[in-house]
């Protein structure tokens, strides 16, 4: 349960940092009459990977709970629709058994994809995005 709740807190503060930065981005002020907003924008980001048993006959895998960094570059294409690419990395400790014979290995994975993001507003501070992965490449 409580990972449960420590999953949830970690998407929402994903969730707020990229709104915060896609919201807030890069805005350069010329002179004091003048400001650009850019269209490109960058958010870092930090995962967690919840642990997981896996049995099967006599072998048990059991993952270790893990942490992972990425990050994310985008364009605003107009009207709510942005395009992004995203990588994140990560590792994390996992244990076979196999008739009470124990091996220990560290697991690392990455993944990378092509992301249509819609963000709609809210409010001026505030808004809901989904992403659709266009293209995905994961690896161990």
């Amino acid at each position: 349960m409580y990972n449960k709740i420590f999953l949830t807190l970690i998407l929402f503060s994903q969730l707020m940092t990229h709104l915060n930065a896609e919201n807030n981005q890069d805005l350069l002020t010329l002179n004091k009459n003048t400001i650009v907003k850019s269209k490109f924008y960058i958010v870092l980001k930090s995962l967690m990977i919840l642990g997981k048993t896996v049995e099967h006959d006599d072998i048990v895998l059991n993952g270790a709970n893990g942490y992972a960094f990425g990050i994310d570059f985008g364009y605003k294409i107009g009207n709510g629709f942005a395009v992004e690419y995203d990588f994140s990395y990560s590792s994390n400790k996992v244990t076979e058994t196999i008739s009470s014979v124990i091996e220990e290995a560290k697991a690392k994975y990455y993944t990378s994809s092509l992301d249509l993001i819609y963000t709609y507003a809210l409010t001026e501070g505030f808004a809901l995005f989904g992403k659709f992965d266009l293209m995905k490449n994961s690896g161990a």
